[in-house]
């Protein structure tokens, strides 16, 4: 049996009654949490996430759910304690969630011995599945080479000629004369990439750090006092960067933005976390002239929608 599905103890997940889609959702809301760009809110002292159902169907439409069954699984997961749930109504009704007290049940086990405690192999079982007195043989699968095998360069088991040596460049030294070693991270930065995890959490581009310079902007803008250091700050706008989006593309948005909300019931939205999200490219976009039109309508521009913040993954 594979021991986990998605990170998560497939063991416990049964116990719990939780199928493959719940172990998808679950992991989708972990990375997601993780990968610092989630739009969060403080309750009670805690800190909880805000979850889009809608963007959960444009994410991972694989999982083929309607959003109305995507709630019930997040409600049936806050049953069970593997997740908290909190509302929050804001010009709307919003659902924000944390990891809850049993959430550790789900990977405890994950490093545990799968086998019973106190079970020792046997021969012939699962975990030793050759027969009683079982002995390799030269030929054999187990010990393929005839009896009393030498290895000679040249053959399969030393397919480089007597006195070979490695050069930079051959197959035994793939890297030029003069490269130093690197990890494997290095070489092949896609081999540490998680399939669900936000790849522009972090960023190894060599492109020029704008961090500073957005954020001074913004502050100047609208009298706010962020800091350019901030890591969750310097993920969104590496983000942004990896998609192309220049710094001039932040000021934009930017005075967009401040001329919609500024000294209006949407001002506190003036932040790093809603303006450059995933739904930066809208804002650098929005028809102005439309916008002018119905800036005498302040119920409708004062409206925060459930897509308006739009993170995705």
């Amino acid at each position: 049996m594979k021991y986990t599905v998605f990170g998560f103890s497939q063991t416990k997940l049964i116990e719990f009654g939780l199928d493959v889609s719940d172990a998808l959702l679950l992991r989708y809301f972990v990375d997601f949490q993780e990968s610092g760009n989630m739009h969060e809110e403080k309750v009670n002292g805690k800190t909880y996430y805000w979850v889009n159902y809608k963007n959960i169907i444009l994410d991972i439409p694989i999982i083929a759910l309607k959003k109305d069954s995507i709630y019930r699984r997040f409600v049936k997961m806050t049953k069970l304690g593997i997740l908290e749930h909190a509302t929050i109504k804001c010009k709307g009704t919003y659902s924000y969630y944390k990891l809850g007290t049993n959430y550790i049940n789900l990977i405890y086990s994950m490093n545990e011995d799968p086998s019973p405690l106190g079970y020792k192999s046997n021969l012939g079982d699962e975990i030793n599945p050759d027969p009683l007195e079982y002995e390799s043989q030269p030929g054999d699968e187990m010990n393929p080479y005839p009896l009393e095998y030498e290895s000679q360069p040249g053959d399969e088991m030393n397919p480089y000629p007597l006195g070979y040596e490695s050069q930079p460049g051959d197959e035994m030294n793939p890297y030029p004369l003069g490269d130093e070693s690197q990890s494997l991270k290095d070489k092949n930065p896609e081999q540490s990439i998680n399939l669900l995890k936000d790849p522009s959490t972090k960023d190894s581009s060599t492109k020029k750090h704008i961090h500073g310079d957005v954020v001074d902007y913004l502050n100047q803008k609208c009298g706010t006092s962020y800091k350019s250091t901030t890591q969750k700050t310097q993920n969104l706008i590496n983000a942004r960067q990896k998609e192309g989006f220049t710094l001039e593309d932040f000021y934009k948005v930017i005075d967009n933005k401040a001329k919609d909300w500024l000294k209006k019931d949407m001002e506190q939205y003036l932040r790093p976390i809603t303006l450059f999200g995933t739904n930066f490219e809208s804002y650098l976009n929005q028809n102005n002239r439309r916008e002018k039109e119905h800036a005498g309508n302040e119920k409708n521009s004062g409206e925060i929608t459930e897509s308006e913040f739009g993170f995705t993954v």
